[in-house]
């Protein structure tokens, strides 16, 4: 039997003592068509805080250009960096 397998962009983390790994794959399509094949999709938002990007590029680039200014905003009225826990 043929089995029908999700698209996407895959994005997974993992936590570890001495920090963080992020990945994702790094193909951007259009369609069934191959756009870019070396798409940067993890992106900062602070010094200690990455996003990663599925969908829509420029939603995205909204986004995480959003969050960040947010992230830096939170520090300068807290003086403290956003917390990640």
């Amino acid at each position: 039997a043929r089995s029908h397998l999700a698209h996407g962009t895959t994005t997974v983390a993992f936590a570890f003592a001495g920090g963080i790994v992020c990945c994702v794959d790094s193909r951007a399509s259009m369609g069934s068509f191959v756009g870019s094949s070396e798409t940067e999709k993890v992106l900062p938002l602070s010094p200690y805080i990455v996003a990663t990007m599925a969908g829509s590029a420029a939603d995205c680039g909204y986004f995480i250009r959003y969050v960040s200014a947010r992230a830096k905003l939170f520090e300068l009225e807290e003086g403290r960096p956003l917390s990640v826990l």
